[in-house]
């Protein structure tokens, strides 16, 4: 059985992958069921184009998926290397500033994180909402000062830090007016910033590892997650708050967004300042 856009043979698709579905298995049977519903609910403004692979478990299977990881790893190892690349031209760091790293953690990106590529880490104030990843954090990397805080009421002192550096942490806060304190908090203790965050319009969407899922309700993204999940546990669905370029000037106004890509479209969005007093730096060194 093939799916293809509504009122479209497969040979008029015009460039959309069709859907293979092996209806085989009582498995996929059921699967199938379910995708002329999905396509039905999308409106025809999103059509998903992602091949299901529907077989009993396998060498193949398992191999498949152990490629797509790997991947998915090699992707997010070059994201975070532009990342860090952007940060250390803009900022050039000193040994004398003082910074803070918010949503610090050493289970999430262990071992290529901002602990790992800063060159002065005992300048480092790190921590975040959540005492257990703090630990992780203290644990996996001990020189930096490690403290518990909520982001959107930052326990320190107007400018007190030269730079606040948050990697991927303001899609997770929600709640009403709860990403506009986060932001100003970070202008309110940092004298420059440098904070990411994934590109909504990017349409592969990085915490469900699946194309198009940010763009459904969410009932809708429950069905879909159960049917080809790999990473947000199968039948659930994970709240964000995902930014586009102007959401995310919208919060840092003064800042420069920048839109950081490995692949054919933004994946990563930054909103960069850089505090005018800053002394500067040679560029060439």
């Amino acid at each position: 059985m093939i799916l293809g856009p509504p009122g479209q043979s497969p040979q008029e698709k015009n460039g959309y992958d069709a859907i293979r579905i092996d209806l085989g298995a009582q498995k996929c049977q059921q699967n199938a069921a379910l995708w002329p519903e999905l396509l039905q609910d999308s409106g025809s403004q999103f059509i998903l184009a992602q091949r299901l692979v529907c077989a009993q478990p396998s060498a193949t299977h398992n191999m498949d998926s152990s490629h797509f990881k790997s991947l998915l790893r090699s992707f997010s190892h070059k994201s975070r290397t532009k990342k860090f690349q952007l940060f250390e031209s803009v900022f050039r760091p000193r040994p004398e500033e003082r910074v803070l790293d918010i949503g610090a953690s050493g289970e999430v990106f262990l071992r290529y994180t901002f602990e790992d590529i800063y060159p002065y880490p005992s300048r480092i104030v790190a921590g975040g909402y959540a005492p257990v990843e703090v630990k992780s954090a203290r644990r996996a990397y001990p020189e930096p000062t490690y403290t518990v805080f909520d982001g959107c009421s930052l326990p320190f002192p107007d400018k007190s830090f030269d730079i606040v550096f948050s990697n991927a942490v303001i899609e997770h806060i929600l709640g009403p007016g709860r990403q506009q304190q986060f932001a100003q908090e970070v202008m309110r203790v940092g004298k420059s910033w440098f904070v990411t965050t994934p590109n909504y319009w990017y349409p592969f969407e990085s915490h469900y590892h699946l194309p198009f899922i940010q763009f459904m309700p969410e009932g809708m993204r429950r069905r879909y997650n159960s049917l080809l999940g790999t990473h947000i546990p199968r039948g659930q669905t994970q709240e964000l708050g995902l930014l586009s370029a102007n959401g995310l000037c919208k919060l840092f106004p003064t800042s420069r967004i920048e839109k950081v890509r490995v692949t054919f479209w933004p994946e990563t969005l930054v909103a960069y300042y850089l505090d005018p007093r800053r002394p500067a730096v040679n560029r060439e060194s």
